[in-house]
């Protein structure tokens, strides 16, 4: 069994809406998979460790100062965007074995974190 904390802070200073939302989740898979790898322009795809029996919950950091990086579920299709130097943190179906990610305009080296359901 395995215990994550995941805070998400959003602090809108135009309108002045500031939003945090801390949520304790306890998983009863322990496993990981974390890489760093470079996206390119064309379609990279992470393949999710078979070590990792029911995906949980990912977190992707986009390390590139300029350039970000779409990902999706599904090759071609991308409905995530991760800006340049920040982070996107979301849960994963259980099924999910992959995910597809493409760098805007150059190579990105991304953290690609998944932990197992």
């Amino acid at each position: 069994m395995s215990s994550l904390t995941i805070i998400a802070t959003m602090n809108d200073g135009t309108n002045e809406v500031n939003k945090t939302k801390t949520a304790a989740i306890t998983t009863t898979g322990e496993g990981i998979d974390y890489r760093v790898v470079p996206v390119t322009t064309s379609e990279y795809t992470f393949t999710i460790d078979t070590d990792i029996g029911d995906a949980g919950y990912c977190m992707i950091i986009n390390n590139d100062a300029t350039n970000f990086v779409e990902v999706g579920f599904a090759t071609t299709v991308y409905p995530l965007k991760v800006l340049a130097g920040q982070p996107a943190v979301f849960p994963l179906a259980a099924a999910t074995a992959a995910l597809y990610l493409k760098a805007d305009t150059a190579t990105c080296n991304v953290q690609v974190y998944v932990h197992e359901a």
